[in-house]
């Protein structure tokens, strides 16, 4: 009787996947955390950021992807928190 293997290609797939989702869950909490940590620590940063925000985005809308390039001291904010990458 041939063995069967412990997990089949779909299993696989969907082994991988939760991980892959685990991870950048962990990641985007991990970063969510610290911006939260430097802002609390750092208020005239968070009211700055606040600022930049209110001018680009005004009160009656929320950020799209497009408006990054419009924030840059918001860039700075999350780029200051983020892990460096070593590639």
């Amino acid at each position: 009787m041939p063995e069967r293997p412990l997990l089949t290609n779909s299993g696989l797939h969907r082994y991988l996947g939760e991980a892959l989702i685990d991870t950048g869950m962990d990641t985007t909490a991990s970063l969510l955390q610290m911006i939260t940590l430097m802002l609390v620590a750092h208020p005239e940063v968070q009211r700055k950021g606040q600022e930049e925000l209110d001018r680009v985005l005004g009160s009656d809308r929320a950020p799209v992807l497009d408006d990054i390039h419009d924030l840059p001291y918001v860039q700075a904010i999350i780029k200051e928190a983020s892990p460096p990458l070593y590639l």
